[in-house]
């Protein structure tokens, strides 16, 4: 049976592991070519490291159309999956609009937390809301 300062230990270890990899990953360079729509249009919007590096990191990708459509729409729909995320990241989360009766992806989000902070970061982004709308 262990102690508890042999269980202390071990997670001391662990969170020390988990932490130095999230600087390691926060570090990670995506390439300029992977930003972009395959005719060359802007692809990757928001880059949380840029603006808010003390925060949680977030990666938006949306088209031009995309945004259009967003734009257009009333309603939309969000869904997320936990289980197929990029290392680094927590969630997949794409956001849907309702467009002649159907929904459609228009954008996709790498979230490294789940979270209400983090949410509203995202819609903030997504819907050029103001710093002070709250959920």
């Amino acid at each position: 049976m262990s102690s508890n300062s042999e269980n202390e230990e071990v997670l001391s270890f662990l969170s020390k592991e988990l932490i130095e990899e999230e600087e390691e990953v926060r570090d990670m360079c995506i390439p300029y070519e992977s930003q972009l729509t395959e005719d060359s249009h802007q692809f990757m919007v928001y880059d949380s490291r840029t603006t808010e590096p003390d925060l949680s990191w977030i990666i938006t990708w949306r088209s031009q159309f995309g945004h259009q459509l967003l734009q257009r729409t009333s309603l939309v729909a969000f869904d997320a999956t936990y289980a197929k995320t990029p290392r680094g990241f927590y969630q997949y989360f794409t956001l849907h609009a309702y467009i002649d009766g159907r929904l459609l992806p228009v954008a996709f989000v790498w979230m490294s937390h789940k979270n209400e902070d983090s949410y509203m970061r995202v819609f903030r982004e997504m819907f050029s809301l103001p710093a002070e709308c709250t959920m």
